[in-house]
C-alpha cells in the first residue's frame, strides 16, 4: 500500500513539520511506501525521505474566505495530475484546508481519505463562512480522523455538530 501523504511543511523545528517529519522518519523505518506532497514555496530541507517529496500543492491560506483565491485553487484542484494505485492511502497530517483537497483527490480516485486533527486549528474552520461548507464533507466523509488530544477531538464535535468517532493519537514527549 501506497500511503500519499498532504502537509505544508517538514521542516522540524516547525509545529506542522514537525509532525510531518516524524511521520516521514516513522514511514521510512518501517518501509512503508509513501510519496509527501507539499506547497511548491515549501521551505526545501534534506532529509532521509527528501527522494519521496514533491513540490507540487499552492500555498493555501488557513481560511478560504477569500472568494479572489479560488479560480487559482479550482485550477489547481483539477489540473493536478498524481499517479496513485488502487490500493494507496490519502493522509493529510495538516487539517483545514489541505484536507480538504487531499479529500476530494481521494474521492475522485476511489481511495480512502483520513487526516490528522491538531488543536483548534480543527475546530476554527467550522466557525467561518465559507469553510465550514468545505470542511463538513470530509470531516462526515473521511474514512478516520485522528485528533492529538480527547479534548480536542471533543471540541471538534462539538463545533461540526454532528456526532462521530475520532480516534485519539497523543504526540509523544519532545526529547
Amino acid at each position: 500500500m501506497m500511503i500519499i501523504l498532504i502537509s505544508s511543511t517538514a521542516e522540524p523545528t516547525s509545529g506542522w513539520g514537525a509532525i510531518t517529519h516524524h511521520h516521514c522518519l516513522a514511514l521510512l523505518r518501517q518501509g512503508v511506501p509513501f510519496v509527501l506532497l507539499l506547497p511548491k514555496n515549501a521551505l526545501r530541507t534534506q532529509t532521509e525521505y527528501s527522494d519521496k517529496i514533491k513540490y507540487l500543492l499552492p500555498h493555501l491560506p488557513l481560511s478560504l474566505a477569500n472568494f479572489l483565491e479560488w479560480p487559482k485553487i479550482i485550477r489547481f484542484w483539477s489540473s493536478l495530475k498524481i499517479n496513485a494505485a488502487p490500493d494507496s492511502l490519502v493522509h493529510s497530517l495538516v487539517d483545514f484546508p489541505y484536507a480538504v483537497w487531499g479529500w476530494y483527490f481521494a474521492k475522485k480516485n476511489k481511495l480512502p481519505f483520513i487526516f490528522n486533527a491538531a488543536g483548534s486549528y480543527s475546530v476554527a474552520p467550522f466557525f467561518r463562512f465559507p469553510d465550514r461548507h468545505l470542511f463538513l464533507p470530509v470531516y462526515k466523509n473521511a474514512r478516520a480522523i485522528i485528533a492529538i488530544s480527547r479534548f480536542t477531538a471533543e471540541k471538534m464535535v462539538e463545533a461540526a455538530g454532528l456526532q462521530r468517532k475520532i480516534e485519539v493519537l497523543n504526540l509523544p514527549p519532545c526529547k
